[in-house]
């Protein structure tokens, strides 16, 4: 008897459709330009990593394993690895200093990114090439995503982990996916193969007042067992082609719940590629609003540090208020603090100058810390992720009582970067050049923006890759 493609259902065979079909040539122009923002989004944020204990870490660690020269280690020494390993490395950097992307879900960028583009390198693809991976990544991803997110009840009594470094795969193994252009069949085994190489939901790398950088190393993982996952499957192997289907699907690893309507909901027609929030600071997602928010304080009124009596935030994000002064003091500590992102924005302008040691250290920062305070209703994360998911953003007000009784506040709703309130690629641009300048050079950097400008021009993104290396080019 032949063989044949046994279906549970259908999804895991629409998505695969979708991702062999989907064509730059039938892209409209602003997704086209929004693969371009985000790409010079994620970029930055590796290039700004460079510097960091964990970046040179993961690109020696990668560097000295060998294997097939495929794809360059952003910041590394210019010797090619395996795609897989470059992706290890690469999509850790896109993510230790929090500057990337986020998503209704997560974080598609630190997969989808550094993927397309070391796959690109290694396969010799085209820029236009690039743009379609980028975008069938974030389109599958978020879907994928939504329909296995967990009920509330599940999370807030039964204490189920939200699988944000579980889903992260698919943005790796689709981009993966499309460049390596495989057939129907093994486009369906790619998300099977992925299946069992998906991480366990957890939430170890942040539990009471200590925190683990093995977070940022999670979506190095993620991005390498896509393209292993991709690999595997392309050399074949026997059935597993409804991966996303049926009562043992891959929702069943990381929810106790499935919406498969979302998998295929308006695919085609709408790209929520553009539902992408680019962050406007080193931080987590949740700290965006109240930073922006104390910037503009800042701007509009006229005050010194001594003078803070106490600073209100509201909404008051339970998890995000813990007392800074309580943690470890690792990078992690500080991202996720919103106390320590206002009140690091209040002594340095400079977001580039904020996880060092000596300011996760600083006396004087730590003091101000232990000011803030929040207002009003306590929200959870999942609760602001649902807002999100809505089209909506929480509303943030900060109010800081002076010494002498004055109060001073504002607010504000939709911080830079937020979909209702995006980056321009002339901004992004901007943005690009005030984190590689200093580390890349001026000539290497307008080099990358000219190329990552004029995508759909490239005809094999290796010109690209290189560029992100210690390896001098020329011009």
């Amino acid at each position: 008897m032949a063989n044949s493609i046994k279906e549970f259902d259908h999804y895991t065979k629409v998505v695969s459709q979708y991702i062999d079909n989907l064509s730059y040539d039938e892209l409209p122009g602003d997704i086209i330009e929004q693969v371009k923002i985000i790409t010079l989004h994620t970029l930055a944020a590796g290039i700004s990593s460079f510097s960091t204990d964990q970046a040179k870490k993961i690109i020696g660690f990668v560097e000295t394993k060998g294997g097939r020269g495929e794809a360059t280690v952003w910041g590394g020494s210019g010797k090619k690895v395996p795609s897989e390993e470059a992706v290890l490395a690469n999509g850790t950097m896109a993510d230790i200093l929090d500057w990337e992307d986020c998503a209704w879900t997560g974080h598609p960028s630190a997969g989808a990114v550094p993927v397309a583009l070391a796959e690109s390198e290694a396969l010799g693809r085209s820029g236009r090439e690039f743009i379609e991976a980028v975008t069938a990544a974030y389109e599958i991803y978020t879907r994928v995503a939504m329909s296995m997110q967990p009920t509330r009840e599940s999370i807030f009594e039964k204490k189920m982990m939200w699988g944000l470094v579980s889903w992260q795969i698919i943005s790796a193994q689709v981009a993966s996916a499309k460049l390596r252009k495989l057939s129907l069949d093994k486009l369906q085994q790619s998300f099977g193969a992925a299946y069992y190489q998906t991480i366990a939901p957890g939430i170890k790398h942040s539990v009471g007042t200590a925190t683990s950088d093995i977070y940022h190393y999670a979506h190095g993982f993620c991005a390498r067992n896509g393209v292993t996952a991709v690999k595997i499957a392309d050399l074949g192997f026997d059935n597993l082609y409804d991966a996303l289907d049926d009562w043992n699907g891959l929702w069943n690893t990381v929810s106790d719940n499935v919406d498969w309507d979302w998998i295929d909901r308006n695919l085609g027609g709408e790209y929520l590629i553009k539902e992408t929030l680019l962050k406007h600071w080193p931080a987590n997602v949740w700290n965006q609003g109240p930073v922006d928010t104390i910037a503009r304080l800042v701007e509009d009124n006229e005050f010194s540090v001594e003078e803070i009596e106490s600073i209100a935030i509201s909404p008051n994000v339970g998890s995000k208020m813990t007392g800074y002064h309580k943690t470890t003091r690792k990078i992690l500590d500080a991202q996720f603090s919103i106390p320590y992102c206002v009140c690091v924005y209040l002594l340095d302008r400079d977001p580039r100058n904020w996880f060092t040691e000596e300011m996760r250290n600083n006396e004087k920062l730590i003091e101000l810390t232990k000011k803030v305070v929040g207002s009003g209703r306590e929200y959870t994360t999942r609760e602001l992720f649902e807002l999100f998911q809505s089209g909506s953003f929480p509303e943030v007000k900060i109010s800081i009582s002076l010494r002498d009784g004055k109060e001073i506040s504002t607010i504000l709703q939709f911080p830079k970067g937020h979909p209702k309130n995006p980056y321009t690629l002339e901004e992004e641009t901007e943005h690009f050049r005030f984190i590689s300048d200093d580390v890349l050079g001026p000539e290497k950097t307008q080099l990358i923006i000219d190329k990552i400008t004029h995508l759909e021009e490239i005809g094999d993104m290796g010109e690209l890759a290189v560029l992100l290396s210690d390896k001098e080019v020329q011009a």
